[in-house]
């Protein structure tokens, strides 16, 4: 299993968000700090971006840049997975410091045969947005690099994968909309302002 965060700094609404502090570090450093307590984590951001994003994190943290286009993501993320053998890809986000490696465990543990696709997203929510978590398999992930040009699937890494993968969602539907992803200031500010027992996610 290998974890991917894909990171840019050029958000519209709050550049440069996942640099800001957050705990002891920032908002990145938080969530790669949690998901190497899971497996191999990988930093994943356009290649302008590379130079501060790889400073930030220093020499002990893997940041790639593959040669795509910056919406790409979908490129990017199968140029990472085709430099490892890992057979499953986790997807994380990283404008999302309360995530939790316990979601991921979870996930995990309702994983079963035949399904190429498993997450608390789709086809409906079973997490708070914030918490989002997606495991898919590397070969149906380089299957929809090679399969779709539209450029939402390719900007959006697994809408071609939910549409034509086995997907597996484990857990009931939540009615609960409170946001944990930092989109905009006032999501930083109401997120840094929580307490360490207040994390969505134990």
């Amino acid at each position: 299993m290998l974890i991917i965060i894909q990171a840019r700094l050029r958000s519209t609404r709050l550049p440069c968000k996942v640099l800001l502090p957050f705990r002891d570090g920032s908002i990145l450093s938080t969530i790669v700090e949690s998901c190497e307590t899971v497996g191999p984590t990988i930093v994943a951001c356009p290649q302008e971006d590379y130079p501060i994003i790889k400073r930030h994190l220093g020499n002990s943290v893997s940041v790639e840049a593959p040669d795509v286009h910056m919406t790409n993501v979908l490129g990017r993320f199968s140029a990472v997975a085709r430099q490892w053998s890992e057979d499953w890809i986790v997807r994380v986000t990283g404008d999302c410091p309360l995530w939790s490696p316990h979601i991921l465990r979870d996930l995990l543990a309702t994983r079963e045969d035949g399904y190429d696709y498993i997450s608390n997203v789709y086809p409906h929510r079973c997490s708070q947005k914030g918490l989002d978590t997606e495991i898919f398999s590397r070969e149906i992930l380089l299957a929809a690099d090679e399969c779709t040009d539209l450029g939402y699937d390719r900007e959006h890494v697994t809408p071609w994968i939910q549409r034509n993968g086995r997907c597996l969602n484990p857990w009931p539907e939540i009615e609960d909309k409170t946001n944990y992803s930092v989109d905009t200031i006032d999501d930083y500010l109401r997120l840094a302002s929580l307490e360490m027992e207040d994390k969505p996610w134990s």
